[in-house]
């Protein structure tokens, strides 16, 4: 704790000749420690302001330049000090409140966030552009968004809801229950989501219970964005030829990052999602 309220109370002069790297613009030097907050700060224009992120952020590709602090539960005060950071934005749920705690208590001005449904998003999304001084990006942004949003819901409007699993791991399955991105997406796109009555957010199930269940989609986001995420979808799921997503050839590999990151790119999920549920409304 004494080195670290040392480092804390260091000039600025002297930290930031010390460690010069991650920035590469005149101006607020950011931290960011969760991948969605990463992608918010990118697609605001203030990629060149980041100073540190996890070891999970992977997009944009040019995030790949940034220094690796480590995991989301893994960050340390002495890591983020060592950045002399102006704003650290973090998540709620993701982050160490211990940390957060840590480092607001030496002086560092911390935000966190923690969207658990599109409409947060779009406002976090706002806040950030607020705290950045880039509030017509953001709300440039969010238009784009709501836009996009505002799309699929006329698209889908009146279809016959799809009867789909998403499921994020396949040995044990485990599912997209209710009270996640992936059951809401599925919902907006024109799907039933066939795990929305678990008792979880994220239930197994046995290979049993999803014959039974019929899908007549599976979505399959297991994979992440490997290149070969669709054809290992496609040879998995083969083996279970009754099954009706495999008999209509229905089985989809998706992003991960697209279902899962509260980000702007969930919005792009929502669509992906549609076009796999109802492509007659997408020709």
């Amino acid at each position: 704790m004494l080195a670290l309220a040392m480092l804390a109370m260091a000039p600025t002069s002297c930290r930031k000749s010390a460690h010069p790297e991650g920035a590469t613009a005149p101006g607020p030097r950011i931290i960011s420690l969760a991948p969605n907050l990463t992608e918010i700060v990118f697609a605001l224009g203030m990629g060149d302001h980041l100073v540190g992120v996890t070891d999970h952020c992977n997009y944009p590709p040019e995030v790949k330049t940034k220094p690796r602090l480590g995991g989301l539960k893994t960050i340390s005060a002495e890591a983020v000090l060592a950045q002399d950071p102006d704003l650290v934005l973090a998540t709620l749920d993701g982050n160490e409140p211990a940390l957060l705690d840590q480092l607001a208590g030496l002086g560092l001005k911390v935000k966190s966030y923690q969207p658990r449904n599109m409409d947060q998003v779009l406002d976090t999304i706002l806040a950030v552009g607020r705290e950045l001084g880039k509030e017509d990006h953001a709300e440039q942004l969010v238009a784009e968004l709501k836009a996009k949003k505002e799309f699929v819901d006329k698209s889908v409007a009146g279809v016959k809801p799809v009867p789909a699993f998403l499921f994020f791991q396949r040995e044990p399955l485990i599912a997209a229950g209710p009270g996640t991105f992936g059951d809401d997406l599925l919902k907006r796109a024109g799907g039933v989501n066939l795990a929305a009555d678990a008792q979880i957010p994220y239930p197994h199930y046995s290979l049993e219970v999803v014959i039974e269940k019929a899908p007549a989609v599976i979505v399959d986001v297991s994979m992440g964005e490997v290149e070969r995420a669709q054809q290992e979808a496609t040879d998995y799921w083969s083996r279970w030829p009754d099954l009706p997503a495999v008999k209509s050839k229905r089985v989809f590999a998706l992003n991960t990052d697209l279902i899962t990151r509260p980000g702007p790119r969930i919005f792009q999920g929502l669509l992906d999602l549609a076009k796999i549920l109802h492509p007659e409304r997408f020709p």
